[in-house]
């Protein structure tokens, strides 16, 4: 995975295709490595990651689970 400089907050929203698809999502992206926090909102849909990954690199290993998308990318 390719890793920034400086840590960022990324908040990621996902459509899920199924109930199923939900529970391998959230597990996909907690066995990232690199993840330095990890915050999950099952209501939303969202989680919300402070990393050193490049935010399209974690839509895609979840990609195959549900539609992803980038809703905030900044710098802590």
């Amino acid at each position: 995975m390719t890793e920034v400089q400086q840590p960022k907050k990324i908040v990621l929203s996902m459509k899920f295709f199924n109930e199923e698809h939900q529970e391998k999502a959230f597990e996909k992206v907690a066995s990232i490595p690199g993840i330095k926090k990890l915050d999950v909102d099952r209501n939303d849909n969202t989680v919300t990651i402070i990393t050193n990954i490049d935010p399209s690199l974690i839509a895609d290993k979840v990609g195959k689970y549900c539609l992803t998308r980038i809703l905030r990318d900044e710098h802590v």
